[in-house]
């Protein structure tokens, strides 16, 4: 993705097709992986797995070359790549390259820190594909609880992005898979900085927040892409809304919660101060080429 943002950036470089090549008959192997790459050409240090690399590759692919596969295999290509065309490795080359099938800008928009991330509507074969939007803000040790606990084990993806009520101004980048869990801080909410100057908002995200603003929550909101596997779609979401603040919880107000013990404050730092407080220009979860 470092790359594609890269070369979309350059004048005299078109960016035609990300396409990426796929062996579909070992993809559900592939994504309970969780052993660090070790391959020719991979350096020794690079921590990802296998099924990160899988999932990370597929997530903003413009096209998908596979070999034969059935309709499970078909099912979780569909649901990991949103944007994507299913092409069979058989297909000649002719009909794909030079297409323009990249649209750059959409790219960037939802690499934006809590930019909305593209979800398909997949519920066949045992794979199921939903949204999970919430105002509320999660309570940070029943959070912890939840991804310490094993309760999301059998979920081969959720990511976006979440807020919680112990860092109100942070946006929190989330994902969990059969590989493990990842947080980060990525960002200010545009509601934590009121006094940002509308130049440094790209229009992507000043869109988005405008589109979904509160008179409370401002732009800040949960909103996670789920991906399932032979798991009840339904129980993930009732484990991810048992982690929100209940009517009491929320009626302590941002004051009260910033009194609570953060268990976060170790490994994320510090509270975002100010818009791209934690990076410059859109957030890349794929940092490493």
């Amino acid at each position: 993705m470092t790359v594609a943002v890269t070369l979309g950036a350059c004048e005299d470089i078109t960016l035609d097709t990300i396409v990426v090549a796929v062996d579909a008959q070992r993809i559900e192997d592939d994504l309970v992986d969780g052993a660090p790459i070790d391959e020719p050409g991979v350096p020794h240090d690079d921590p990802r797995s296998h099924a990160e690399v899988l999932v990370r590759q597929l997530r903003h692919a413009d096209l998908i070359i596979h070999t034969p596969v059935d309709d499970r295999g078909s099912a979780l290509l569909e649901a990991l790549s949103p944007r994507a065309e299913l092409m069979p490795a058989t297909t000649s080359a002719k009909r794909w390259l030079g297409r323009r099938r990249h649209r750059h800008d959409e790219l960037l928009d939802e690499l934006q820190a809590g930019g909305p991330r593209a979800c398909s509507s997949v519920d066949r074969a045992g794979v199921r594909t939903g949204r999970w939007l919430r105002r509320r803000p999660l309570h940070p040790a029943r959070l912890l609880d939840t991804l310490e606990d094993g309760s999301l084990l059998g979920v081969v993806r959720a990511h976006g992005c979440i807020w919680v009520a112990t860092r109100p101004g942070t946006v929190l980048e989330f994902e969990v898979g059969f590989d493990g869990c990842e947080l980060a801080a990525v960002d200010a909410w545009l509601s934590a900085t009121p006094d940002v100057d509308p130049a440094r908002v790209p229009s992507g995200r000043r869109a988005v927040a405008d589109g979904r603003w509160h008179p409370y929550y401002g732009d800040r909101v949960q909103e996670l892409v789920i991906v399932t596997l032979d798991r009840d779609l339904e129980e993930v979401v009732r484990i991810l809304d048992a982690c929100l603040l209940t009517d009491r919880e929320l009626a302590e107000g941002e004051q009260g919660w910033l009194t609570w013990p953060d268990p976060f404050a170790a490994w994320l730092g510090e509270e975002a101060a100010f818009l791209g407080s934690a990076a410059a220009g859109p957030h890349l979860d794929e940092e490493t080429p």
